[in-house]
């Protein structure tokens, strides 16, 4: 259950992160289908990180 955390908050802040700098602007601004394609975005950077950055080292063996 933990490994799904960094998931769902980079999902959070990928579908709110165009409303909050609407909001710090003082833009009028309302949701639609690209805050949740940010969303996806933002999932797929932290899967990658994750994937990529963060692999364990295997040992060789010769």
């Amino acid at each position: 259950m933990k490994k799904y955390i960094p998931y769902a908050i980079a999902a959070m802040v990928g579908f709110h992160l165009r409303w909050i700098v609407s909001a710090l602007n003082g833009w009028s601004y309302s949701m639609n289908g690209m805050d949740i394609a940010v969303a996806i975005t933002c999932i797929i950077m932290v899967w990658s990180f994750r994937g990529l950055l963060l692999q364990k080292k295997k040992k060789n063996r010769s």
